[in-house]
């Protein structure tokens, strides 16, 4: 696959409340899906609500996927762009290495 796109969810947000989020992984720049690049890729956080929606819509957040360090904090304000990442030193995650063989899923946690 080129791109895995999760299910809307919302996080708290304390100016405005809840407000949806989707996450979007990628394989590695140069590879053309997940397999040819051996599970290794990136990770966006997008803001699914308008401007109007959330004004001032700021996160200071850590990434985590699987049982691997947290990377962060990343602090963004969706309202000045919709896409958060971590900055590019920090971006390629072993998506392979932290996927359930049984249920072929990732746990990502975003704190």
């Amino acid at each position: 696959e080129r791109v895995i796109v999760s299910p809307l969810f919302d996080l708290p947000v304390e100016e405005t409340g809840p407000v949806p989020f989707r996450l979007m992984l990628f394989p590695s720049k140069g590879a053309g899906s997940f397999r040819a690049s051996n599970g290794v890729g990136t990770m966006l956080l997008k803001c699914e609500a308008t401007a109007q929606d959330s004004p001032d819509c700021s996160l200071d957040l850590h990434f985590i996927v699987g049982r691997q360090p947290p990377r962060g904090p990343v602090i963004h304000n969706f309202a000045q762009s919709g896409v958060c990442s971590l900055p590019e030193e920090q971006q390629e995650w072993g998506f392979a290495r932290a996927t359930d063989q049984a249920s072929q899923t990732v746990g990502i946690c975003l704190e």
